[in-house]
C-alpha cells in the first residue's frame, strides 16, 4: 500500500465541490481502520461521508436482508435492523 501525500486534499476537495465521498469494502473493520490510519491519519472518518466494511458484495447490492452493524467509535457493534442494507443501498445511490 503506498501512501500518497496528496490523498486528504483530494477527498477535501471532494467533499468541498458537493460530492459524497464513501468506501465500500469487503474488508472488515478492523482492517480499513489499520489501512486508513496509515493513509490518512486516526481522523481518518471525517473524510468520508458513508464507510461500509463487510459488504459482502456482490451480494451487499443484490440482498435487502444482509444483516449490518455499526460500529461505535469503543470498537462495539451495534446491529441495524432487518432492512439494513436496503438502507446503506439507498444511502449509497444518493451518494452517486
Amino acid at each position: 500500500i503506498w501512501r500518497s501525500p496528496e490523498l486528504p486534499r483530494m477527498l477535501t476537495q471532494l467533499r468541498r465541490g458537493g460530492k459524497q465521498v464513501f468506501i465500500l469494502t469487503n474488508s472488515l473493520f478492523d482492517y480499513t481502520d489499520l489501512v486508513m490510519r496509515y493513509l490518512l491519519g486516526s481522523d481518518w472518518l471525517s473524510y468520508f461521508d458513508l464507510v461500509i466494511c463487510g459488504a459482502r458484495k456482490p451480494g451487499f447490492l443484490l440482498d435487502p436482508y444482509l444483516p449490518i452493524f455499526q460500529v461505535r467509535p469503543d470498537g462495539s457493534l451495534l446491529n441495524i435492523e432487518m432492512g439494513g442494507a436496503q438502507h446503506a443501498r439507498e444511502e449509497l445511490q444518493r451518494s452517486c
